[in-house]
């Protein structure tokens, strides 16, 4: 009896941490430094900016084979630029081609720093544009904003204060376990 026991609980452990342990809810800040920008733009901000400006979120269980991931894959796919007031979303994502990547197979120590490439085209309603390129690979990390008068504001883009949230599988592995060890209680 208590063979069997553990081997159901040895099975199911095994079952659930290897299909979900690299699983997790991603949240990663972007960060703007290094900026140029056209006096009087409308956006607000100046030579010189540095700082957080929003954040990218996602979840890496819904990632497709390549760990890309976007809104088609991802019902918790989300981004938010906000610069000086002006805010952009995914709703000002007109072309629907925004998408990021991560490192894959994620490890425990690399999944704070997975983020490998994230790409936005955004125009807002009001005719402001931000284009978000990221590419770790190839070097890229180029911010891109201007406004609907003309004005430029470029900058060097990364990504910070990353955090992560494990998805739950030692939750459901405990609930197995206390059902399994009541079921073979009563017998």
């Amino acid at each position: 009896m208590f063979k069997k026991l553990l081997g159901l609980t040895a099975a199911t452990f095994i079952a659930l941490t290897s299909l979900n342990a690299n699983a997790a809810f991603v949240h990663h800040d972007i960060y703007l430094d290094n900026v140029v920008a056209d006096p009087g733009n409308a956006f607000g901000l100046s030579d010189g900016f540095a700082g957080v400006i929003g954040f990218l979120e996602f979840d890496t269980m819904n990632a497709n084979a390549q760990a890309e991931v976007d809104a088609t894959l991802d019902p918790m796919f989300n981004f938010e630029i906000n610069l000086g007031g002006t805010i952009f979303t995914m709703a000002d994502d007109i072309f629907g081609d925004a998408w990021a990547a991560f490192e894959y197979p994620i490890t425990v120590d690399g999944l704070l720093n997975n983020l490998q490439v994230f790409f936005a085209d955004l125009i807002d309603i009001n005719g402001n544009e931000v284009i978000v390129d990221y590419d770790v690979l190839a070097g890229a990390n180029y911010f891109d904003a201007i406004d609907a008068q003309g004005n430029y504001l470029f900058g060097d883009v990364s990504f910070v204060n990353s955090s992560v949230v494990p998805e739950p599988p030692m939750l459901a592995l405990v609930l197995i376990g206390l059902f399994a060890v009541r079921r073979f209680s009563k017998k």
